[in-house]
């Protein structure tokens, strides 16, 4: 296994706990220990930009200031404020983490690593990441950042994706946060993550200004900038779909997808059909006539990247059960798809009012 020794554990260590002292940037999760506030920070920057995160981050909190508040709203509040910041299951594991800590452990919230484990959504990562800035417990916490910093450090010629690999490098992540003083772990962990945000960066790392160049053996090789190794990734499947805008009255029709749905579950949409071309026999059973078509987007997610055709269409009769007519008024206050928001974003930028 890869271990650093103690000296270098402790020079090192000290050398960027320094740095990141006068580096770091000033963001709203690093003036406080609160648990709770480090765990919705936590849970949002998982696949999230920082900047995108702080202002989602600051309005969560100011509906959901408690453990108790958030184990107590209703869903359709939670998807609403977290409506546009994506991977909507990060919200429903937050809930679910909540209600087991009121429940389980009389709303204290756990302090061991091995406890906090065992909460809906934490995996290693958010378990090592909450124990260590928040109650100072020495859990090496790594993250993507922390991932290369890591590979470039030690000039890992692996597949970083590969079990075996994984595992070295995470045990030479725990051999540097066992050396830090007491309290000082979630410090040592934040100091690695901004390093790899700030300065060893996925592309054209600034090598010059890296506190930790002179124990880097990527730098005394040249390799950084090839380090981690690269994976060729997966082609993202194209897809083609339609969405009808269909109002009346200052209203939209709309529909609510159902629980079971695999993709934004209990998120309200306009219709939408797979394919470029609707058929007759959907515009009858939606209440639907007279369509045309208005504009078309792009619009990607994890794996598919998807064509997106707007049309407006006209109400006639009455549409099916599973669609409602939803006041213009009231689309702030329900969660709504992306793919919804982007079609009535358009519709916003070519009609004023909306309609």
């Amino acid at each position: 296994m890869l271990k650093f020794s103690a000296t270098t554990c402790k020079q090192l260590t000290k050398v960027l706990i320094d740095w990141y002292h006068h580096h770091k940037r000033d963001l709203p999760w690093r003036h406080t220990r609160n648990p709770y506030h480090i765990l919705v920070s936590e849970v949002m920057l998982q696949q999230t930009r920082v900047t995108t995160v702080i202002p989602y981050y600051e309005k969560f909190l100011s509906h959901f200031p408690t453990l108790e508040s958030l184990a107590s709203a209703p869903e359709q509040s939670l998807l609403r404020i977290w409506s546009g910041l994506g991977y909507y299951r990060r919200v429903r594991y937050l809930q679910a983490a909540a209600r087991q800590i009121i429940s389980k452990w009389n709303s204290q919230f756990p302090k061991e690593y091995h406890d906090l484990q065992t909460l809906p959504g934490f995996g290693e990562y958010t378990a090592a990441a909450v124990s260590s800035i928040a109650f100072g417990h020495k859990h090496a916490a790594v993250d993507g950042n922390v991932l290369r910093v890591l590979t470039r450090l030690v000039n890992e010629k692996g597949n970083v994706k590969k079990t075996a690999i994984r595992r070295k490098l995470n045990f030479a992540a725990q051999s540097l946060v066992s050396s830090v003083g007491p309290r000082s772990a979630g410090t040592w962990n934040q100091a690695l993550m901004e390093l790899g945000a700030t300065v060893c960066t996925p592309q054209n790392p600034s090598c010059n200004l890296c506190p930790l160049k002179q124990w880097c053996s990527s730098v005394k090789a040249g390799t950084q900038c090839i380090r981690p190794v690269k994976v060729r990734p997966h082609k993202k499947e194209k897809m083609v779909t339609s969405v009808i805008v269909c109002t009346k009255n200052e209203q939209f029709l709309m529909r609510q997808r159902p629980e079971k749905s695999k993709i934004m579950p209990g998120f309200w949409e306009l219709p939408e059909v797979e394919g470029q071309l609707l058929c007759e026999t959907d515009l009858h059973e939606w209440g639907m006539k007279q369509l045309r078509r208005l504009s078309s987007f792009s619009h990607g997610i994890t794996s598919r990247i998807y064509d997106v055709n707007v049309y407006i269409a006209a109400s006639k009769g009455k549409p099916l059960r599973s669609f409602h007519w939803v006041p213009q008024g009231k689309l702030s206050t329900i969660p709504l798809t992306t793919i919804t928001r982007k079609t009535l974003a358009i519709l916003e930028s070519i009609s004023p009012e909306g309609r």
